[in-house]
């Protein structure tokens, strides 16, 4: 692997244009971007392996996702999202219907309804990561 190979591979696709990108696309990057930048914050303090994992574990669920998606959204929240923003956890929104296989399922502790809410919520977030 060269070094303009590596490059190539860790820029943005030049002709991207998130307008053509679906939201579960967008959900996909910044699902991974989201766990990496978990991960990043709670390596600090060292933290024993399985601590680490579990502290991991809990931020990243669908629920505490959904509770950010509310700081942005919320009446009182001090983020300013432009009209792109907007749109793009629209569409998160939307897309984030149901369980799609990444182990976001009911938990048990509510209805489905409530399940679905926290889901499309989270994707919603995850898309809007994706696309910044």
């Amino acid at each position: 692997v060269s070094p303009s190979d590596l490059r190539e591979l860790l820029l943005p696709h030049p002709g991207r244009d998130t307008n053509q990108i679906n939201p579960g696309q967008l959900a996909y990057i910044g699902d991974a971007l989201y766990d990496l930048m978990v991960r990043a914050r709670y390596v600090w303090p060292n933290m024993r392996g399985p601590d680490l994992h579990n502290k991991v574990v809990s931020v990243c669920r669908a629920e505490t996702q959904s509770t950010l998606h509310g700081l942005l959204v919320g009446n009182d929240s001090t983020f300013s999202l432009d009209a792109k923003d907007k749109s793009i956890l629209t569409r998160g929104r939307n897309a984030g219907c149901g369980n799609n296989g990444r182990g976001r399922g009911r938990s048990g502790r509510g209805g489905a309804e409530k399940d679905v809410g926290a889901m499309q919520d989270s994707t919603a977030l995850e898309a809007l990561l994706g696309y910044l």
